[in-house]
């Protein structure tokens, strides 16, 4: 059933727009940012003052989002006295996976819209991803290099304070442990047979026999060929990616086999047109083509510092200043009357106390 916030804010919208009928609780059932939009229009909450300004913040947050780089922390809060929506600008990197983690204490029960957006110029945004109904944190699979934006939103008429930490992970576990990115020596692009074709994939290092996993659960096929020698090729259940692995010394499991993210498939060797340079396992990531599999294999960022300032001032009014957003490291984030944003350290916030 609705809130009396709720249901006296659809009457209000009701009798603005001369709707005879009260309006069906269909709001409070829409679980999505999409659907309850729709659902304000339903109610005719889109004509009068309340519903406009939450539209319009909505969009403001995709349009005019605040540059912020991964990993980060920030608390913040929505204010009671009008809707308010927040976003953050990110450049992310195909193979990278986006964590976010985030808490929401409101007024009252209510949700929070959680949301990431793909930006093109010349395009609308797109959404890619976001929380489920119900969740708050989730993670996303980053299918192509660029700009994203990540909107945050309560329901109407619900306000509280919020603290997200995005940060981005591996896709993928590395597929020679004990071993990283460092004993690559032979990198995506590099120029083969006197420039003729570029390396499609990265070269790892390591003694011969060293075991070499599975980095995802699916499908192996087993080949021999000139080039790659004794080859494995995975088949990403989730995905849908291939995972090549070639100038093996031997497999460790046969065609068709089912195997599970971390199971030895095979062995470090130097086999195929790799037999005169020392053992090394040739990894390779096909989606859409070749692409660099580095991205995928760095390492997770790590977790943001723990913010220290004090949230007391949180929603505050400055004098001459204006309100006080959010906290991050850097400091308190101000909306000036003007619709500007600043940052104050906390010294300087003291200051405008």
């Amino acid at each position: 059933m609705f809130s009396r916030t709720i249901l006296a804010a659809c009457v209000v919208a009701a009798c603005a727009c001369n709707v005879p009928e009260p309006p069906r609780p269909s709001l409070q059932d829409a679980p999505t940012h999409l659907r309850y939009t729709a659902a304000l229009s339903e109610f005719g909450l889109d004509k009068v003052a309340l519903g406009q300004d939450w539209l319009a913040e909505a969009e403001r947050a995709l349009t005019s989002p605040i540059d912020a780089k991964t990993p980060f922390v920030e608390s913040g809060v929505f204010p009671a006295d009008r809707p308010t929506a927040v976003g953050y600008k990110l450049e992310l990197v195909r193979g990278r996976r986006l964590a976010i983690d985030l808490t929401f204490e409101s007024n009252e029960p209510g949700r929070l819209f959680v949301d990431l957006f793909e930006i093109q110029e010349g395009r609308p945004p797109r959404r890619v991803g976001g929380a489920e109904p119900g969740e708050l944190s989730f993670e996303h699979d980053v299918r192509a290099t660029g700009t994203y934006v990540l909107r945050l939103q309560p329901e109407l008429l619900r306000f509280g304070r919020y603290t997200i930490s995005p940060r981005t992970l591996a896709s993928y576990i590395f597929p020679i442990p004990d071993r990283s990115l460092t004993a690559v020596q032979s990198g995506f692009g590099a120029p083969r047979d006197g420039g003729a074709r570029d390396h499609h994939g990265i070269d790892i290092f390591a003694p011969r026999g060293t075991p070499v996993i599975a980095i995802a659960d699916g499908i192996v096929s087993t080949d021999e060929t000139p080039r790659g020698g004794r080859v494995i090729w995975l088949r990403d259940r989730r995905l849908g990616r291939n995972l090549y692995y070639a100038h093996l010394h031997d497999w460790a499991v046969e065609a068709g086999a089912s195997v599970r993210a971390g199971d030895v498939i095979g062995y470090v060797g130097n086999t195929g047109n790799a037999r005169t340079t020392p053992p090394h396992l040739h990894f390779g990531i096909y989606e859409r083509g070749p692409t660099d599999p580095a991205p995928f294999l760095w390492r997770d960022d790590p977790r943001a510092a723990p913010l220290t300032a004090s949230l007391e001032p949180l929603g505050q009014w400055l004098p001459d200043r204006g309100r006080v957003l959010a906290l991050q490291r850097a400091g308190y984030r101000v909306l000036h009357p003007d619709g500007t944003l600043a940052m104050l350290s906390p010294r300087a916030l003291a200051e405008a106390q």
